[in-house]
């Protein structure tokens, strides 16, 4: 059997110019804040959510226990 040697693809034979590091600096900081918003919403739903909760248990252990 003879080994074939792999043809290029079209991404790799050189038809889109490189990024720039502004660029990519870019691209991946709208990537971080994407999931760093996502974050923030889960934390404020969590301490709207539980909160009140946490305050009236520490509010019952400190003055209610016998």
């Amino acid at each position: 059997m003879a080994s074939t040697a792999p043809s290029a693809s079209p991404s790799s034979t050189g038809d889109q110019p490189k990024p720039n590091i502004g660029e990519i600096l870019k691209k991946s900081g709208m990537r971080a804040l994407g999931g760093g918003m996502a974050g923030a919403a889960a934390m404020g739903i969590n301490v709207g959510a539980l909160m009140w909760l946490r305050t009236t248990v520490n509010y019952q252990y400190r003055k209610v226990r016998r």
